[in-house]
């Protein structure tokens, strides 16, 4: 993949044709509560968003340290669409990170 973990303020923009999809790498601290999650519910006729794995970040130990979790999205329908994912603790209104994901469908 190549692709760096998200790990701050981000926007992304992707271009895609219905039935492509792509991948995101996540990185979340949950030992300490952090972790990335949609600020809304996202519209499942447009988009399908599914987990591929959660790992160990490289060079962290199990117990209080960094996890990646890679993401598949997968376009359905020929529509424009918006995700924002914030990086916080769910319980707190507080929001670290904001990772904007704008995705344009030919």
């Amino acid at each position: 993949m190549g692709q760096r973990p998200i790990s701050s303020d981000t926007l992304i923009r992707k271009s895609l044709k219905v039935n492509e999809g792509f991948e995101l790498k996540f990185l979340d601290c949950p030992g300490a509560g952090y972790g990335w999650s949609l600020s809304a519910p996202y519209d499942s006729t447009l988009l399908t968003i599914r987990q591929k794995s959660s790992e160990l970040a490289e060079g962290n130990h199990p117990i209080g340290g960094h996890y990646v979790r890679t993401y598949y999205y997968k376009v359905l329908n020929k529509k424009n669409i918006t995700l924002v994912y914030y990086y916080q603790r769910p319980w707190l209104q507080d929001k670290v990170h904001k990772c904007k994901i704008l995705i344009r469908v030919k």
